[in-house]
């Protein structure tokens, strides 16, 4: 029978679990490019796809920043680590910030976006 490998305790989940947001929200601008360029029944598909990525990626943002927390208090701080963990550190805040702003704005703004996008085309 296959055994898998054992669960890593949360203070060392951060290098797996951080490459999930990274992978969502790099994808994500693709998808939105593509939901513009095309027509409104084609595109919204690639918007709607686009956001639930975004909003996944987010919410793994939240969950990243928390398993890094506790990854950093198993590290030896000298001064210069200290540093470089504070600038990763606020990167990730702002990041989390940045990223949650942007999905509410979209998830507010995919209702409307076909008349923005496309107000010219009849439908």
């Amino acid at each position: 029978m296959i055994q898998l490998p054992p669960i890593p305790d949360w203070d060392q989940l951060h290098p797996l679990v951080i490459h999930f947001p990274s992978a969502l929200l790099l994808v994500t601008p693709v998808f939105v490019i593509l939901g513009a360029i095309l027509s409104p029944p084609q595109g919204r598909s690639f918007l709607t796809s686009a956001l639930i990525m975004m909003t996944a990626g987010t919410i793994t943002l939240f969950v990243a920043l928390e398993t890094g927390d506790a990854a950093g208090g198993l590290v030896v701080q000298t001064a210069q680590i200290k540093q470089a963990l504070e600038q990763h550190e606020r990167s990730a805040e702002t990041t989390c910030l940045l990223f949650s702003a942007l999905t509410c704005f979209c998830q507010s703004d995919l209702a409307h976006f076909d008349t923005f996008i496309w107000p010219t085309v009849s439908l």
